[in-house]
């Protein structure tokens, strides 16, 4: 038997702009990471199963030079797997928008492929990760308007 959890930072997903450091409020480092992964490995470690992280990992931004208090988070993360055995699989390793850790060349044949499809769904707001629905808001906002008529207080 195999349990999974998945293991991930708020920093690393929400909209934090710094590691360590306060995220909603909430201030995270290292031995916050940890903490959190005890308690969600906790029922996993108590009956002595193999720990799997089946997703982890930060969102990265488009600017890689912001980037490195996400790679520290990074390297947080698989320091604390390491010392407590978990095994795991990075969800982010390799992207065509924003959440990849690497991504495929602008210039490669799958990229030309898709290219098109990537813009629309950026200029659409289609990803909610990172993604903006600023250019479809005058089709969304009868709808939000509808909801709130019709279910108040929701």
């Amino acid at each position: 038997t195999v349990y999974t959890a998945h293991d991930y930072a708020l920093p690393g997903i929400g909209s934090a702009t710094e590691y360590p450091g306060t995220t909603r409020g909430e201030y995270f480092d290292r031995d916050v990471l940890e903490q959190t992964f005890l308690r969600r490995t906790a029922y996993m470690r108590s009956t002595g199963t193999p720990i799997w992280i089946g997703e982890f990992g930060p969102v990265y931004s488009d600017d890689r030079s912001q980037d490195e208090w996400r790679y520290q988070l990074l390297r947080d993360q698989l320091e604390i797997y390491r010392e407590h055995g978990a095994s795991w699989a990075l969800w982010t390793y390799k992207d065509i928008g924003l959440q990849g850790l690497v991504y495929a060349r602008p210039d490669s044949p799958y990229m030309e492929l898709v290219g098109d499809i990537v813009a629309k769904k950026k200029r659409l707001g289609i990803d909610s990760w990172g993604g903006s629905d600023a250019n479809v808001r005058d089709v969304l906002d009868p709808i939000d308007a509808l909801f709130d008529r019709e279910f108040p207080g929701y």
